[in-house]
């Protein structure tokens, strides 16, 4: 999709603009955007970045609206200032003259805007990993007026955090479920339905795994693959061990968010990592670790609580054991959300995942702190990871959670295709 819309908005003339990515504090400057309620410019830099990613992702809306903003902090509301700031920002990307770095998602909106159409001679469309489509991706196929195969899992959809939806429960079409699995054995297909049991929809169809492969449940030794819920949990994982590593994505990603923690810490702001730049001091971040329960940043608390004044040199060792090919790697570490589409043949489950009791936990006054489809999200993500194994997996607790429950009744249904077609 991204290269047809490419071609379609001649974004080759543009190629310089795509080399670059936005930055909150470049953002900051561009707009001349003042401190705001105590928060630095570049702060609300990345308020005005999300919000425009927010609206290139929405399907329907034709301008930037306050359902596009981000969380902002507690205080003064500055809602019309970033909403203002934001709707600056979408005008001058979409100027073929400017100079401001664009995103991908920004010229696939551009196309969808300008009523995006594909080829004449494509009389049929087969659209694949349906599930993570993005509404923006979704309304243009749709509205090609052709015939169309989606194939996909409802089950594999983790990436509603970005915008996504999962297309496989809006598309208004014929099933086709496909019941076995090609990549593992029968011993982790009962796992996978052990897993999506407990989702508010589980499947209707089990899901057998391929006579012909043995996949055994147990512990494992290197070479394998680490797969991790968190960032933070990856880091803990990396760290544990003077063994040769590949972290799927890089380690720098990594190493800004563990350093942005422990800069906070000790009481600095850390504006150049998105996702702590709206904190101004390490009690704000144990708040909303706390109050949020997000588990990025619980875990990241955590790490940075439990090694302190240690992880500059955790992170140098780091730097210094990461290898550039997995090939080379005695463990390839990676998130779970990064690793969907992947396998291996040994993968081990990090600690980081949440439980059956964490996901359905509620407050004092009995709400869960969590919502249905954030639910689904974590047992879709957990479905995910442990499917990516082919000859063994060592499983977490919150498998064996899902397993054990599914013995006791605490299970919904204990069913599940792979894939749907």
């Amino acid at each position: 999709m991204h290269s047809l819309a490419f071609r379609a908005m001649r974004m080759f003339e543009q190629q310089h603009r795509l080399e670059r990515k936005l930055a909150g504090r470049d953002v900051a400057e561009l707009l001349a955007i003042p401190a705001q309620n105590s928060l630095r410019p570049s702060f609300w830099g990345h308020c005005v970045i999300a919000t425009v990613r927010s609206f290139t992702h929405d399907g329907t809306a034709r301008e930037i609206g306050p359902e596009h903003l981000p969380p902002l902090p507690r205080g003064a509301d500055r809602t019309e200032a970033v909403l203002s700031w934001a709707r600056q920002l979408w005008a001058l990307m979409r100027d073929p003259a400017g100079a401001v770095p664009l995103e991908h998602d920004a010229y696939l909106k551009m196309w969808h805007l300008e009523g995006a159409r594909l080829p004449d001679w494509a009389a049929v469309l087969y659209v694949d990993e349906a599930q993570d489509s993005d509404p923006v991706t979704l309304a243009i196929l749709q509205a090609q007026c052709r015939p169309t195969v989606w194939v996909g899992d409802p089950w594999q959809s983790i990436y509603r955090f970005r915008g996504s939806v999962n297309a496989m429960r809006a598309i208004d079409a014929p099933q086709r479920p496909l019941t076995r699995s090609w990549r593992f054995g029968e011993e982790l297909a009962r796992a996978a339905r052990g897993i999506l049991a407990h989702t508010s929809q589980p499947p209707a169809l089990a899901l057998s795994g391929d006579p012909g492969i043995a996949t055994m449940l147990g512990p494992v030794r290197p070479p394998c693959a680490v797969l991790c819920r968190t960032n933070a949990g990856l880091f803990e994982a990396a760290v544990r061990g003077r063994d040769r590593i590949h972290m799927i994505g890089g380690v720098e990603p990594l190493a800004r968010l563990v350093l942005g923690g422990w800069q906070l810490r000790q009481g600095e702001p850390a504006p150049e990592v998105p996702s702590l730049a709206r904190f101004q001091s390490w009690d704000e971040l144990v708040e909303e670790a706390e109050d949020g329960h997000d588990p990025e940043l619980r875990f990241l608390v955590q790490v940075v609580t439990h090694y302190g004044r240690a992880l500059p040199a955790l992170v140098a060792d780091l730097r210094r054991r990461a290898v550039a090919h997995p090939g080379m790697a005695e463990r390839v570490l990676s998130t779970a959300h990064r690793a969907k589409g992947l396998e291996w043949a040994r993968v081990r489950l990090g600690a980081d995942f949440p439980g059956l009791d964490e996901v359905h936990a509620t407050d004092r006054d009995g709400v869960p702190y969590l919502t249905p489809e954030e639910r689904d999200q974590e047992l879709h993500l957990l479905y995910v990871a442990a499917t990516r194994a082919m000859r063994q997996l060592e499983p977490n607790d919150a498998v064996r959670d899902c397993l054990a429950a599914v013995g006791t009744g605490r299970a919904v249904r204990e069913v599940e295709p792979e894939l749907t077609e």
